[in-house]
């Protein structure tokens, strides 16, 4: 025991005491909490989440144990904390994932969570519909080479204990980008009972069979499959069991039985095709499920009344007219920005000539109507003036500068139809040419922009084209 002497102020300590007080410095000194990153061992990332917080845990295996490298968590946000368990689950997931992107990025890590339907629906297998917040999410992940598992909640405990005792740190998370989501989620529920699906499943022998196969094992092959089971087997990486219901990454699998009335219950409101889609879409899929609706909505007497099954028709576009000889018709166009290249090569101006197909492109740092008139005065003084320019709704093609140039030299200017690129699909072709040669310069390491669009422009100009 430790005794104290109150007129001399000093300690006696007794030689337990003084045993036990060697062994905690001891137990300081020399026990190592965490592990240093090293990057030839295997890596696991565990994310876990509660009501108000995320947490993640970055650990290795070190001569087959286990260590932590680093810990993390954070609180969630006003917004965030009105999500779905899933949603919060996969948010653990990709922040943890961002979060430690210097250790991760390039290298193939153990992602794991308690939540077994995260093992479908951010499985780079998975091809099933997700909301537009978790294909956002998962899109984020596809820089990362992963395999995501499942593990149980009891073995999860030191992220569920930072998930539970969050870091209030203030997060770069695109909050407004997150309140406009949430606007458009629909997290609302059709009237369908747990106990009415778990009875409709239990009695539906498909679903059976494809519930033992994906408790247990699928077969290797589809070959000794029925034609029903088939297209389940095409999903399988997406397929998993809860409560004795089928789930497709977050939907339930609907009984066959149970499908005329979930098509009724979305239909309620006689709303058109594609809304009664999307209103199934996020909680359910079966088979065969558009032609379902479809049928449905196309035999309803009320909407036949209103008019809903009506089909609008895109009116066809006019081809554009192929001039009667060279250097009466040019095409301009710009491409890029490019951010890999210097600041002074971001950009390329190009134009081709409507009857003989004769390109020009020039390489600049800046698109300005200023920008493109140096290079229509440089083009021009070699070849002369055109009849008519075709350009896009760019700032720089429709200033008063660019219409004043054309003007003052009796040129034509036509703009391409709005959100139509295709027409003006001839500089749009030669667009995609020039992309396609300059990836495959930078990946064989040529860096010299203007030198690899010096030699597309002599082999593009020596090809014999229809019409030259």
């Amino acid at each position: 025991m430790l005794r104290s002497k109150s007129n001399t102020k000093t300690f006696e300590w007794s030689t337990e005491a003084l045993e036990s007080f060697r062994k905690i410095k001891d137990t300081i000194g020399h026990h190592i909490t965490l592990s240093i990153f090293d990057p030839d061992l295997p890596t696991i990332v565990t994310c876990d989440a509660s009501d108000y917080g995320i947490g993640g845990v970055l650990s290795q295996v070190v001569n087959g144990e286990e260590k932590i490298v680093t810990c993390a968590s954070r609180t969630l946000t006003e917004c965030e904390r009105k999500y779905s368990v899933g949603k919060k689950e996969a948010l653990a997931c990709v922040w943890s994932c961002l979060r430690w992107n210097t250790y991760l990025w390039g290298r193939n890590f153990t992602l794991r969570t308690d939540h077994k339907g995260l093992t479908t629906l951010l499985s780079p297998k998975g091809a099933g519909r997700q909301s537009m917040r978790i294909a956002r999410w998962n899109a984020k992940l596809l820089y990362f080479h992963y395999n995501i598992v499942y593990t149980s909640g009891c073995s999860n405990k030191i992220a569920d204990y930072l998930s539970r005792s969050p870091l209030p740190e203030i997060t770069d998370e695109d909050v407004d980008d997150e309140v406009i989501l949430s606007v458009f989620d629909d997290d609302s529920t059709l009237s369908v009972k747990l106990s009415e699906l778990q009875d409709f499943t239990k009695n539906d022998p498909l679903l059976q069979e494809v519930i033992h196969y994906t408790s247990f094992t699928w077969p290797i092959k589809d070959t000794k499959l029925s034609t029903q089971l088939r297209k389940f087997f095409k999903l399988k990486d997406e397929l998993w069991v809860c409560k004795n219901i089928l789930m497709r990454g977050s939907r339930v699998v609907a009984p066959s039985a149970l499908t005329p009335k979930l098509c009724q219950i979305a239909h309620a409101c006689h709303q058109g095709i594609i809304r009664t889609k999307q209103r199934l879409r996020e909680l359910y899929w079966w088979s065969g499920m558009d032609s379902q609706i479809e049928m449905l909505i196309s035999t309803c007497i009320v909407c036949q009344n209103s008019d809903k099954t009506a089909n609008t028709s895109v009116a066809p576009m006019t081809p554009v007219p192929t001039p009667a000889k060279p250097w009466e018709k040019l095409a301009i166009d710009i491409v890029g920005p490019d951010d890999r290249q210097p600041h002074a090569s971001r950009f390329a101006i190009t134009m081709i000539d409507y009857y003989t197909k004769w390109p020009e492109i020039a390489i600049t740092g800046v698109v300005t109507s200023s920008a493109v008139i140096t290079f229509l005065k440089s083009v021009f003084s070699r070849e002369g003036y055109p009849a008519e320019i075709i350009t896009g709704h760019g700032v720089q093609f429709v200033s008063h500068e660019f219409e004043s140039f054309l003007k003052s030299r009796n040129i034509k200017h036509s703009l391409s139809a709005i959100y139509h690129p295709q027409s003006n699909g001839l500089v749009e072709r030669l667009n995609r040419s020039l992309k396609d040669v300059l990836q495959t310069a930078r990946r064989e390491g040529d860096t010299d922009i203007n030198k690899t669009v010096q030699e597309f422009l002599t082999v593009y100009r020596s090809t014999l084209l229809h019409g030259r």
